[in-house]
């Protein structure tokens, strides 16, 4: 579970359907400020064809988790791995790791470095149309 920083919490379960987007990021990650626009970007192009997105604080504080999701202006849902629970269970390596979850709850992509746009944007459309 995934409680956001406006306190909502999200299950993994409970998303069932959907395509999911976990992002793993902190505010003191170099490559997280480059690829923070380009999240942005395509959560906005795909959040109404059903696609969520999830970005996970790794080892962040409230302070400056807060700050980075002002300067990027990201409206998707973001929160705190309190005690890195959720990364260890993803068994991320560092930041930022991106994991694509199809509509049946199943990883069908892992991608541990910097994400773009293009590449971003190219594998959701494969994973909605496919669902692989």
């Amino acid at each position: 579970t995934l409680t956001t920083l406006d306190g909502q919490s999200y299950r993994l379960a409970d998303l069932k359907g959907q395509v999911v987007v976990i992002n793993f990021w902190a505010s003191w990650c170099g490559p997280c400020r480059v690829e923070a626009p380009e999240l942005q970007r395509v959560w906005d192009a795909y959040k109404d064809k059903g696609v969520m997105f999830l970005g996970v604080a790794y080892t962040d504080t409230e302070r400056g988790a807060k700050a980075f999701i002002t300067e990027y202006s990201q409206t998707y849902p973001n929160g705190l791995d309190l005690g890195t629970k959720i990364s260890d269970l993803y068994n991320i390596q560092g930041v930022p790791e991106t994991f694509i979850i199809n509509q049946k709850g199943e990883v069908v992509e892992f991608i541990m470095q910097q994400v773009s746009e293009t590449q971003l944007s190219g594998i959701l459309d494969r994973v909605l149309t496919t669902g692989a």
